[in-house]
């Protein structure tokens, strides 16, 4: 039998800046650990037809998956083991369960159902082979994750999907693809470890405290996760500087977490400082962190791919805005409003109409929270609340860098990228 790790969805979007679960917390957290259980030769092979499939900045990865034929939207989800179909959207197609699993979150245990594996197939031309329909896949509510990244998914792509093929993340043109072998050989690999539950793993050195394992996660938004008792360390010895606490809820309870800065990690020759780091319950690493590469990860043989990509020495998008932003029936809201944004006059709830004179249905969340994290910039908003509009202006100041850095101020992030 092979371990499945289903992260609670909730749990690991933690975006570069305060978002709760309920209103999807940012992206330190949009998947917990949960447990499943499914057979170990399910696993499906992808062919070796070379495709690619375009990604935005800042946001997971999504690739087009036919299944039970009609394509839906799927996320490509490293730190998860196992497939997972929305089992409310496939209800009457998924067919009977097959067994139930107690899965075990960072909070609370919930159930989790097992079905048949439907035919699936990635892109135009890359099958998914589910061994006759003798493999079992997960389902799960993925409702909260739709709502979280602004995307109809309907699927999430594990490791039981990759742990045979080679991924190249390439965010300076702005694709994923899954070529036959690495292409980026000339570099120095560094070594890919894959855990027990089947998660990429890499050794990294974190400010003095030595080398760490760190899971690999696409399904994370942020930049890095620090397990509590290294979290604590760490801001003992001052190499954190804090930001914020506060809770986050997760089905069946309530978590609390810390988000601060760190001050300095290394990866084979790469040293960065002053990233964004969210305590949580282990270590990882996610999209704002890769996005400083272009990567290319062989899971077959255990290697790891780097080179610097054009955004390796942008400083971090920090909470600027005062505030988050989430769907609600595709309409931008506003939540988690802090003192410097109720100040302004905003509040929870409140309805994005316009930015900077865009209308916010016109722009993806991704591209919502960028402007709302541009330093030195003014953000300018139309909002509704009871049916009355109104404007506010808020001055993005620049948070200062708590760490000497090894990035340049001649680096800043552009207005609008």
């Amino acid at each position: 039998m092979h371990i499945i790790y289903y992260k609670t969805i909730i749990s690991t979007l933690f975006f570069y800046f305060n978002v709760r679960l309920d209103a999807v917390l940012a992206l330190a957290v949009v998947l917990c650990s949960v447990v499943l259980v499914a057979n170990d030769d399910s696993g499906p092979r992808l062919k070796s037809d070379l495709e690619r499939f375009p990604i935005e900045r800042s946001s997971p990865f999504f690739v087009p998956v036919t299944v039970f034929n009609k394509q839906e939207i799927f996320c490509i989800d490293t730190g998860a083991t196992a497939t997972i179909l929305d089992k409310v959207r496939f209800s009457q197609l998924l067919g009977k369960v097959q067994k139930e699993e107690i899965a075990s979150g960072a909070v609370n245990m919930q159930r989790i159902s097992l079905f048949r594996s439907p035919a699936m197939i990635v892109g135009q031309k890359a099958p998914i082979e589910t061994g006759g329909g003798k493999g079992l896949i997960g389902g799960a509510d993925l409702s909260a994750i739709r709502k979280s990244v602004d995307v109809d998914i309907s699927g999430i792509l594990g490791m039981d999907f990759l742990r045979t093929k080679v991924l190249r993340i390439d965010p300076d043109a702005g694709y994923i693809e899954f070529p036959n072998c690495p292409t980026n050989t000339s570099v120095q690999s560094q070594r890919l470890v894959l855990l027990e539950n089947g998660l990429p793993s890499i050794r990294m050195q974190v400010a003095d405290a030595g080398f760490r394992s760190f899971i690999i996660d696409t399904g994370f938004n942020g930049s890095l996760t620090l397990e509590t008792e290294l979290f604590s360390k760490l801001l003992k010895a001052k190499k954190i500087a804090l930001r914020s606490r506060g809770t986050m809820d997760e089905i069946g309870g309530e978590a609390k977490f810390r988000r601060g800065i760190i001050s300095q990690v290394t990866l084979g020759p790469y040293v960065l400082s002053n990233l964004n780091v969210d305590e949580t319950s282990h270590n990882s690493i996610g999209l704002l962190f890769l996005e400083r590469f272009v990567t290319e990860i062989d899971f077959s043989n255990r290697k790891l791919f780097l080179t610097a990509s054009q955004f390796m020495n942008l400083p971090e998008l920090r909470t600027l805005c005062g505030f988050s932003v989430t769907r609600v029936n595709r309409t931008a809201v506003i939540n988690d409003a802090e003192d410097s944004a109720r100040d302004a006059g905003i509040q929870n709830e409140d309805v994005i109409i316009t930015i900077n004179k865009t209308p916010a249905h016109k722009l993806s969340l991704s591209k919502i929270r960028i402007l709302c994290t541009v330093p030195d910039s003014q953000l300018n908003l139309t909002l509704e609340r009871d049916g009355k509009r109104f404007d506010v202006t808020l001055d993005l100041r620049r948070i200062p860098d708590p760490f000497p850095s090894v990035v340049s101020e001649e680096n800043a992030i552009p207005s609008g990228k």
